[in-house]
């Protein structure tokens, strides 16, 4: 009894203290919003974790242990996304789907240099990756290439939609029109019927990191096989509460 009472007034303070805060904001970023959503699933996770050791529960409580690790991890996914763009890369349901969030502050590349309209595609050899085909606003990197992500050429997405950012071979970085650093980015994308390895692209982590001219730097990080931050965490919950009806 008293372990209810406790997670209720757990519940009451959380979504006062944490879910409204932020889902009444809408100038925060899509990735500081997955990151509270995995932050709220990281605690009740814990939570029903404790209760099950408090009754003696073994293999409940191996079972939690399990899907605290996966929530945590996609807990630093999330982390990572925040101030930087983030590409997942990864299959589903037959199909490589594309997400991107993030924010990036334009202060880490070498200044404008033109603006034209993407294209909508990728290529993993160059690190080259475009969703949309908007009005794009282009500028200058350092660097003399994006970090490649597998050994696949040039193809274009089937469907894609949101903004438009572009990692083109020149290299450049390049977001929508009139982009003001700090605003928040977000777009998905399509290949249908296709595998990560059918299109050349290797899982795993690639990141690029822009300096600008005054020392500020900003990241930009291609996750291939990766499901976007929050997947993980909410299958795992998801698998506690089949377990929780089986009992």
């Amino acid at each position: 009894m008293r372990n209810g009472k406790l997670f209720c007034v757990f519940l009451r303070r959380f979504f006062r203290r944490a879910g409204l805060f932020w889902y009444l904001h809408p100038l925060r970023s899509v990735a500081e919003r997955t990151r509270n959503e995995i932050g709220m699933a990281l605690r009740l996770t814990y939570f029903v974790s404790a209760s099950a050791r408090g009754a003696g529960d073994e293999r409940k409580t191996s079972m939690n242990k399990a899907i605290i690790g996966i929530a945590a991890a996609s807990l630093a996914a999330a982390s990572a996304a925040n101030a930087q763009i983030v590409f997942n890369i990864f299959e589903s349901g037959g199909n490589v789907e594309l997400t991107m969030s993030g924010d990036f502050d334009l202060a880490a590349t070498q200044g404008y240099i033109s603006d034209s309209t993407a294209y909508n595609g990728y290529s993993p050899n160059l690190g080259a990756i475009a969703t949309g085909s908007g009005n794009t606003n282009y500028y200058g990197m350092t660097q003399s290439t994006w970090t490649p992500f597998g050994s696949g050429g040039f193809g274009n997405w089937d469907a894609s939609g949101g903004d438009t950012v572009a990692l083109f071979s020149n290299p450049v970085l390049g977001v929508p029109a009139g982009y003001v650093s700090g605003q928040s980015l977000s777009a998905t994308a399509t290949k249908f019927g296709t595998t990560l390895a059918a299109l050349g692209m290797t899982p795993g982590t690639y990141t690029t990191t822009l300096v600008g001219p005054s020392g500020v730097s900003d990241s930009v990080i291609v996750n291939v096989g990766i499901p976007a931050p929050g997947t993980a965490a909410l299958l795992g919950l998801g698998g506690l509460a089949a377990i929780r009806r089986r009992r």
